[in-house]
């Protein structure tokens, strides 16, 4: 049982000679093999019928669509409707007046709507209106000229259809200021019941003005199963689930026809089936004569059925949307919670402890989800709160009656306190005139929200298991969060009733690498900032990169306040002008904020900010090591002595309440390492100039394989200004490697071509770069998850004066990442010689590793090859000697150019800054100035130059590019390092379609079928 759409957009019918009039025949063609299958069609054209709306352009029109009706209708046997809905096109503007202009300036001053301006603004639009009356058959359609609905039911499954005029204040260049009275239909839209709800309209979500944009957006998405719009001529299918608005797929339609050239115009088909409640797409587009599928039809689950909720409280609806201190700067709105809330994973815990299975917490919408119980377990910061908050909402939303009890409110464990407990909280928590009704539901209608049960006053084991047990004879779901303290074991031990055993328990884990790419992007699309896929992909790639950078591995907690913190402390003023060097000041930030939330008046933040500084340079030992009050007693009396007298117990009490410290007992450490190393780089950078803290600074760059060592000139990276700093480390860096020469790719890699030579041909695959991030992030996830804590530093310095391998390698990455960081920071205050000096260090470090680790390539080879053969004829396989042989050698080959471009994109990104752009180009041709020879070429610093220029959305170096290519051509391993690099780039970031086929014509890479479709499951928009 299923419903057809057949979505056309943008046709502009203009006259009697346009390509498209010829095309029914065409289009009907394409949809034999489908429409079979329907058990309705509905056409649904989203916009743009017309070109000018005029009279002689719909009877063409309506010409050309009859045409189409009757042959789709003969082939499919069933009944074929049209639904259309008008776009700017649509608008006659030889009949706009001052009239209506005045009108359309007052409604986006004011926003007030009425009859008479609706029927001012939607006079130019007469002939459309007269058109669709003509086209559709619908029985008893209702709305008016702005919202009109109508709708279907097939076989006890009522579909609803609205067709929204957003084109009705259209202007002959529209200035993306659209406004829609939203208000003025959504009592009588909510009250309507369906299966499935589908919204039309022309303009996406971005063309509308910021004051009404967010609630215009929220209203359409939580109520129809199905977005589908026109005008921005791009084919694009996909699904939106938000905290705020719950799922919904939205279809924004290709161009049916544009010009005289049809080529790459084309439509979507879009299958609805009932029994299973889902969507399926297929995209046609015009090649040659016909119109062919461009790929296999994706499916999507519609959402659930929106019903009427339970109102809460006004007091307790401010508390679940109350975003708290965030702010935006793109918006002058108040933030929401739901602006900015982003799910956590979550990690199942078993009797046994922790397992490798992960879900995400939006799971945990579903009831069903929660029938046994689910304790959730964090760490302080986690957002906990926040998602009980969201999901209280969803429950809502679904006709469940939510109930959010507080832990510190559980004070006795009897079922009487228990009972006026819930009645406490359902009189705070709903309306008036709801309370009766949440009252009276049933245990299964009930979902009881326990937040932070370690502050109920009920201590004991017995007492809290007989708690739980109250609570789950009240309601069939029970959702509890606890802290990392909470005797849960010790609990389950006492009351081994099976209502608390069959619980289901789960870790709420920080943010990875996918959810915080999916924060940044929720960030960046606040205030309905009109912003293509290109620049959205730049914009969230910058902000990763600054997140990564921030959130290092065990240094601080990647919780979503201090990710959002980041993000607005380097938004201010200017929206995502988001730089590393922000990253000191941030870190300062939340010591400042720490500390007034501990009851610091802002005048008094400067003392305790210097104890804590000098406090972090009296643990010697790193973040981990204790000191007992005897110690921090001596400490105060040296600082009273250097500085002021302090009251020890009152400070350290401070400290305590800012989270700088934390007590075990009598001893005392940094809550945070983060804290510890932000802290000891101040001391350190304040008294840079004391000989005996230039021999500590000295010894730490000598040995950045350390953590504790890599850590502290990090950190010190964030404050010092020194050249005796920056000098120490490039120091340290010409140090690494320095009995190999670097590599130059100027005929010294001949050797290497023979162990690449049986690489695979590089082959360009498409797809689009939001996915490519996507899996990429998994995998960085993945990898995260495998690794723990392991930062691939060490704890100790190693014994001997000449460094290990491995050392030396750790050291490679930490230096280039340090000095990368202090050129990005500082680059305004290093004087441009000294700028070039530290990235020529920096690169000729990555080349003399390289050098490195091509000769133990060379060295190793067969070994390594007889190493692979001899696993693959472990593993059990049936394959032959010689293609054993020729696997292990593919193997090799791609693991000597992964590794090639690793520490090349490594070096490149380290330095990858605007503010450095001329530097480096002085590096390149410095080296160039140099050389011997004509012409004079560094190949190294050029191919690394061009790794940072493709390590971005920024335009494609055209020249450059062809020119190195050129004159490495006949170099195997530099060419294929170059290829390597452009598609890493193509795969990362929006590529025009020019640039793929200069880049295909000029490198020589092969472009698959599949690329033309890149961009086609993207989201385009911040719609």
């Amino acid at each position: 049982m299923s419903l057809m759409l057949i979505h056309l957009s943008d046709i502009h019918i203009k006259g009697a000679s346009d390509p498209i009039l010829k095309k029914a025949d065409a289009i009907a063609n394409s949809l034999n093999g489908y429409v079979p299958k329907a058990s309705h069609i509905v056409i649904v054209i989203s916009g743009d019928v017309a070109f000018s709306g005029s009279k002689s352009e719909y009877a063409l029109a309506k010409s050309f669509l009859g045409a189409l009706r009757n042959r789709i209708r003969k082939e499919s046997r069933c009944e074929v409707d049209f639904l259309v809905c008008p776009g700017n096109h649509d608008c006659n503007f030889q009949a706009n007046n001052e009239s209506r202009n005045n009108n359309i300036a007052a409604l986006q001053q004011t926003g007030a709507v009425d009859d008479s301006v609706i029927k001012s603004c939607t006079r130019i639009q007469e002939e459309f209106f007269k058109f669709r009356e003509s086209l559709e058959s619908w029985k008893s359609p209702s709305g008016d000229r702005l919202w009109r609905t109508v709708s279907i039911e097939i076989k006890n499954k009522k579909i609803i259809f609205d067709a929204l005029n957003v084109a009705w204040v259209s202007k002959i260049k529209e200035d993306k200021n659209l406004h829609f009275p939203v208000d003025r239909y959504r009592d009588s839209v909510s009250s309507q019941s369906s299966d499935v709800r589908i919204i039309v309209f022309h303009h996406p979500l971005n063309w509308f003005n910021q004051a009404g944009y967010r609630d215009f957006r929220k209203f359409l998405r939580e109520t129809g199963s199905i977005l589908i719009s026109g005008h921005e001529h791009e084919g694009n299918v996909g699904s939106i689930d938000e905290t705020e608005s719950g799922k919904s797929v939205y279809v924004e339609g290709c161009v049916l026809q544009e010009g005289l050239d049809l080529r790459g115009t084309g439509f979507f088909l879009l299958e609805l089936d009932l029994d299973s409640m889902n969507l399926s797409h297929l995209r046609f587009e015009y090649a040659g004569d016909s119109y062919r599928p461009l790929t296999p039809p994706k499916v999507w689950d519609l959402p659930s059925v929106r019903t009427g909720r339970l109102e809460p409280s006004a007091d307790f609806r401010r508390k679940l949307q109350d975003a708290g201190a965030i702010s935006h700067p793109d918006t002058t709105s108040p933030l929401t919670l739901q602006d900015i809330f982003v799910y956590p994973d979550l990690r199942k815990v078993n009797e046994r402890g922790k397992t490798s299975e992960f879900i995400n917490s939006k799971a945990l919408r579903q009831p069903a989800e929660t029938r046994k119980g689910v304790i959730l377990k964090c760490d302080e910061r986690t957002g906990s709160s926040s998602l009980l908050y969201q999901l209280f909402l969803s429950y809502l939303d679904q006709g469940f009656a939510p109930l959010l009890i507080r832990g510190s409110n559980i004070q006795r464990a009897t079922s009487k306190h228990v009972d006026e407990l819930i009645d406490s909280t359902i009189r705070e928590q709903y309306d008036e005139h709801d309370r009766v009704l949440v009252s009276q539901k049933s245990r299964k209608e009930k979902i009881l929200l326990v937040d932070d049960i370690d502050e109920s006053k009920v201590v004991d084991a017995q007492g809290r298991a007989e708690v739980l047990s109250h609570l789950k004879k009240i309601a069939d779901h029970v959702v509890i969060v606890i802290s990392g303290n909470y005797g849960l074991e010790e609990l389950l031990e006492e009351n081994n009733s099976a209502d608390l055993v069959e619980f289901e328990r789960y870790d709420i884990q920080p943010f990875g690498y996918s959810r915080r790419s999916e924060l940044v992007k929720r960030w960046i699309s606040i205030g309905g900032k009109n912003i293509g896929d290109a620049e959205l992909i730049s914009e969230c790639d910058k902000a990763e990169r600054l997140i990564a950078v921030a959130m290092r591995k065990s240094l601080i907690p990647s919780v979503p306040l201090y990710l959002l913190t980041l993000l607005q402390s380097v938004s201010a003023g200017k929206s995502a002008d988001l730089k590393e060097s922000s990253l000191g000041h941030y870190y300062s930030f939340l010591l400042y904020e720490a500390l007034l939330n501990a009851g610091v008046p802002k005048s008094r933040l400067g003392e305790h900010f210097q104890y804590a500084t000098n406090l972090a340079w009296e643990f010697k030992n790193g973040p981990s090591q204790r000191i007992d009050r005897a110690g921090l007693r001596k400490f105060n009396r040296r600082f009273a002595d250097d500085y002021f007298s302090v009251d020890l117990d009152k400070e350290i009490d401070i400290l305590l309440r800012a989270r700088v410290l934390v007590a075990f007992g009598d001893e005392y450490e940094f809550r945070y390492p983060y804290i510890f190393y932000h802290l000891r780089g101040r001391y350190l950078s304040a008294n840079i100039d004391d000989e005996d803290i230039k021999a500590y600074i000295a010894h730490c760059c000598s040995h950045l394989y350390v953590r504790d060592y890599a850590n502290t000139i990090l950190f010190l990276a964030h404050h010092a200004t020194s050249r005796w700093l920056l000098d120490s480390i490039s120091a340290a860096m010409s140090k690494l490697f320095d009995n190999f020469k670097e590599i130059s790719f100027d005929g010294d890699t001949r050797e290497v071509d023979n162990l690449i030579s049986d690489a695979p041909a590089l082959v360009y695959k498409g797809g689009s770069p939001v996915q490519h991030r996507e899996e990429k992030n998994k995998e960085l996830d993945k990898i995260d998850e495998e690794e723990g804590d392991n930062d691939g530093l060490m704890e100790t310095e190693e014994n001997s004066e000449q460094r290990s391998l491995g050392s030396q390698v750790v050291m490679l990455f930490k230096t280039t990442e340090i000095l990368g960081q202090i050129l990005k920071n500082q680059y305004s205050t290093i004087r441009r010689p000294h700028k070039v000096q530290l990235i020529e260090s920096l690169f000729d470090g990555s080349l003399r590793t390289l050098r490195c680790f091509y000769q133990d390539m060379l060295e190793s080879a067969d070994k390594l090859v007889a190493r692979v053969k001899k696993a693959i004829e472990d593993s059990g396989s049936s394959m032959d000697v010689q293609k054993r042989e020729k696997l292990a050698r593919r193997f090799l080959a791609e693991m000597v150019e992964s590794i090639s471009v690793g520490i090349l994109s490594h070096a490149a990104a380290s330095v990858n800054a605007e503010a450095l752009v001329d530097d480096i180009s002085d590096v390149v041709e410095k080296k160039r100035s140099l050389e011997i020879g004509a012409p004079a070429k560094s190949n190294a610093y050029r191919l690394l130059a061009l790794a940072v220029a493709l390590d971005s959305a920024k335009d494609i170096p055209r020249a450059k590019l062809a020119e190195l290519y050129q004159d490495k051509k006949s170099d195997l391993l530099a060419s294929r390092i170059i290829k390597l690099l452009v598609l890493t780039r193509l795969y990362m970031f929006r590529t025009s379609e020019s640039d793929m086929q200069w880049l295909a014509s000029t490198l020589e890479i092969s472009l698959t079928q599949q690329h033309k479709i890149a961009y086609s499951n993207s989201g385009r928009k911040l719609n």
